[in-house]
């Protein structure tokens, strides 16, 4: 089985920064998928007092994840305010779209640990059952030895239109904890993620090259402004809440 361990030659950050700049590098080569965008705007909105959010199966965790909600209600609070922002600010490019953006609701903003089912690859969404979140507890237990520290800092734009808050872990204990429940629950083996990062939510207009060069430097100009620090204190299932030792 593939490791998801880092060795000593690769530190957390850079893992995540070689991660986060294939994402960003190629949507910036490459541009917006057109079809993916437009299968969102299609498929997985539903609308609630006049804001486009994505439906349930699009954001919300099926497996582990840290957060849903943040433990940090100033962060969830900046980041909601910044979606805010990007909707209006994208509506100056489609003003005969009703929604522009599909918000990731506030409390349930999160960073995925591992999927049990994923949008991208079935169109079932299964949650995890009680059994596997009792192994899922031991596991943490045997495994994870205090609370988890996550560092944000930036926000980019992947080619399907997702925005995305890079996250960095501040040490080993969230790669070890996926390694760990990949060894003891293989029906974690669905998209399995690479990184740590936070979902905002998705685009739902295609902007063509000078259109979306022109958002992506504004994306940039706010980049500096979004870092934060957070320390997780339990895991989020779709079963339970699984507090952390520490």
């Amino acid at each position: 089985m593939k490791s998801y361990l880092l060795s000593d030659s690769q530190p957390e950050d850079d893992r995540c920064r070689t991660f986060y700049m294939k994402l960003s590098h190629h949507c910036y080569k490459k541009g917006l998928d057109k079809s993916e965008i437009d299968k969102t705007a299609r498929e997985r909105i539903a609308i609630h007092n006049d804001r486009c959010y994505l439906k349930t199966d699009y954001y919300k965790p099926t497996g582990v994840a840290l957060g849903c909600p943040l433990p940090d209600k100033r962060i969830t609070k900046r980041l909601w305010q910044f979606s805010k922002l990007v909707e209006s600010y994208l509506s100056r490019f489609s003003r005969k779209e009703k929604c522009v953006f599909a918000f990731v609701p506030g409390d349930c903003y999160h960073t995925t640990i591992l999927n049990w089912t994923h949008y991208a690859v079935s169109d079932k969404i299964v949650s995890m059952k009680k059994p596997d979140a009792i192994k899922v507890e031991q596991v943490i237990h045997d495994t994870i030895k205090s609370p988890v520290t996550l560092h944000i800092n930036g926000i980019f734009l992947t080619s399907t239109g997702t925005l995305i808050i890079p996250g960095f872990p501040a040490d080993n204990s969230l790669y070890t904890l996926r390694s760990r429940l990949l060894e003891a629950i293989p029906e974690f083996r669905t998209r399995i993620p690479f990184a740590a990062h936070i979902k905002l939510g998705h685009l739902l207009v295609h902007l063509r090259k000078s259109k979306l060069e022109k958002f992506q430097r504004w994306l940039s100009s706010f980049a500096y402004h979004i870092s934060g620090r957070m320390v997780f204190h339990d895991v989020y299932t779709p079963v339970k809440r699984i507090f952390l030792p520490g």
